[in-house]
């Protein structure tokens, strides 16, 4: 059982016979004992209030090939549509393709968003462009809430509160991915609002497409420090860096000479930024808040995360996800991706750790290994590529 909210109970029956009873995240046992070579189902009796709760359709049914039945999985997410995605939104976009960021500020609402953007295309800043589109938040088949913006843009929203989202540009073949990312901003904010240890990924335009994950230490408006692991082209470099930032009472980020510009989420532990001043490139980047006494049970549940990678401006490649990351160190995930304008869907699975800081190590079973961290209350992670010969990559997810 993953992302059932605390206290909450789950009803699960088995068989169209035994009942169950379930208040906890993590393994349960069927109550009748299941004979060998027997056929047997599990199907979601009642989910609590505010969620939806289902059992993962590939193990829900089935034969039973031993003594024990240990891999069926039921999985909740919390309820929501669309009008839970509503008021302001400051979100960043990245495309590789076009070696173009912005930082967009608008009103989310009935189904709709409008408002106004400032524009990094290859160094041109332009401000005040308009920009309006539709969008809908709905659960799929496999009951998981599902942002589609525009028509041709999926994601996700962070659970009831909708305090962050993420969505994959351009999911049709034909047109290069991108990527947007945005959080209702803290109000009230101080530059203190943020102290903390935090870390951050980002991904960049320039002679090479580079992909950064750093180690940051922010203290009343200083960057004390900026441990930095550096991905250009496949080539692993280290760095550090020292500054200052800003945070407005409305919760604008703003590093200290232009060269990350953002928000902080209405919870204090996700900050998003891009680059839309002229003297550095186009880029995107997010942080999470780390904590002190997290595990692998605090990333636990489903989340919508997307990712974009590139070797070029000709070669970008973009997924959104759903992944299931059971609490116990394994995951698996279902994607949609664009390879520079070829889109397919497909599989994975994995295994991750997670240290008592929120150091989050996901592994494919293919053997990439991607470094980052999970959030104190497990509702964000952030992930990139910092192993030789990989492609710069970057993901960033929210809890559903």
């Amino acid at each position: 059982m993953i992302g059932l909210t605390s206290s909450a109970t789950v009803t699960l029956q088995d068989n169209g016979g035994d009942t169950l009873p379930v208040n906890a995240n993590g393994p349960f046992m069927f109550p009748t004992a299941l004979a060998s070579g027997t056929t047997y189902s599990v199907s979601v009796e009642t989910s609590p209030p505010a969620q939806t709760c289902a059992a993962q359709s590939a193990n829900a049914s089935g034969t039973v090939g031993s003594a024990n039945v240990t891999n069926v999985l039921v999985y909740c997410t919390v309820n929501v549509a669309t009008a839970t995605l509503a008021g302001t939104y400051r979100f960043a976009g990245y495309n590789i393709s076009t070696d173009g960021s912005a930082l967009y500020t608008e009103s989310f609402g009935s189904g709709s968003r409008s408002g106004t953007y400032t524009m990094n295309q290859g160094g041109v800043i332009t401000t005040n462009n308009s920009d309006s589109s539709t969008f809908s938040v709905a659960p799929n088949s496999a009951q998981i809430p599902v942002l589609t913006d525009g028509g041709n843009n999926l994601g996700g929203i962070l659970g009831a509160d909708a305090e962050a989202f993420v969505w994959l540009a351009n999911t049709s073949s034909g047109q290069q991915p991108a990527i947007a990312l945005g959080v209702s901003p803290l109000q009230s904010g101080t530059n203190a609002s943020v102290n903390g240890s935090w870390t951050a990924v980002e991904l960049k335009s320039s002679s090479a497409i580079t992909a950064t994950l750093s180690s940051l230490s922010l203290s009343n408006g200083t960057i004390v420090s900026d441990t930095q692991t550096i991905n250009t082209g496949g080539t692993i470099t280290a760095g550090s860096s020292t500054g200052g930032y800003t945070i407005s009472s409305s919760g604008v980020f703003a590093v200290t000479g232009g060269s990350g510009t953002g928000a902080v989420s209405a919870d204090g532990d996700l900050i998003v930024v891009t680059n839309i001043t002229a003297t550095d490139a186009p880029r995107i980047g997010a942080a999470v808040l780390q904590g002190s006494a997290e595990s692998l049970a605090t990333f636990d549940g489903v989340y919508s995360a997307v990712s974009m990678a590139g070797s070029s401006t000709s070669t970008s490649d973009g997924q959104v996800l759903t992944i299931y990351a059971y609490g116990d160190g394994t995951y698996t995930a279902t994607y949609t991706e664009n390879d520079a304008g070829t889109v397919t869907t497909g599989t994975g699975s994995g295994t991750y750790t997670v240290t008592p800081t929120g150091v989050l190590t996901v592994v494919g079973s293919g053997g990439d290994s991607h470094s980052g961290a999970v959030s104190a209350d497990g509702n964000a992670f952030v992930l990139t590529d910092i192993t030789s010969g990989q492609i710069p990559k970057i993901f960033v997810g929210v809890r559903q």
